[in-house]
Order: structure tokens, then sequence, then C-alpha cells
């Protein structure tokens, strides 16, 4: 009952739209319209958090996926979407495609 919708657009294409509920402590990401990426790589989506960026998950391509995000979505000011190297990385390694603000 108290989730909370918010979506931005993906740099290149596409939207991104971040579900997130306080009492479950959880967030799904949706991706869909993004573009491909090039071989090796793959979208990695982080939480924003006081420290930075914390991994999040890393999610598939295709023309509209859903990814339930790792971690306590509660502690994020908002959700980063990066192109990273297959296999994700342990901190963003280029700008973000997509940045969804999240209300406190």
């Amino acid at each position: 009952a108290d989730a909370v919708r918010v979506s931005a657009p993906v740099r290149g294409g596409g939207t991104a739209t971040v579900t997130r509920s306080a009492s479950l402590r959880r967030a799904v990401l949706q991706v869909s319209g993004a573009p491909a990426l090039a071989s090796g790589r793959t979208y990695q989506a982080w939480y924003a958090v006081p420290a930075g960026f914390a991994a999040a998950g890393l999610v598939p391509q295709g023309e509209a996926v859903t990814v339930l995000l790792e971690g306590d979505a509660t502690l994020a000011s908002g959700v980063g979407l990066t192109d990273e190297p297959a296999g994700g990385s342990p901190q963003p390694t280029t700008e973000p495609l997509a940045l969804i603000a999240l209300s406190a």
C-alpha cells in the first residue's frame, strides 16, 4: 500500500521506472526501450546513498525488463543505471544513463 513509483528517461532512449515500498524495504526497477549495449557490456543498477553509490544488481538487456533490486531500498535517495563491463563493477565506471530521484 505504501509503494511509490517514479520514472526518468534513459539517455539514448527508453524509460526507467522504480517502484519502492518503504515497509518492505525493497524496490523494483523496470527498464523499457533502452538501447542495446555493445558486446561485453551490461546495465547495472545502483542505489544513491549518502556514501555515494551502492550496487543494486545487474539489469539484463531487452525491450522491457523488470528486476527486483538487491539491498535495502529505504537507504536510497535515488537509483542510477549505468553501462558497465559484463559481470558488473564494484563502483560505477560511467556516468548514469538514468538517475531516478526517490522521495524521502
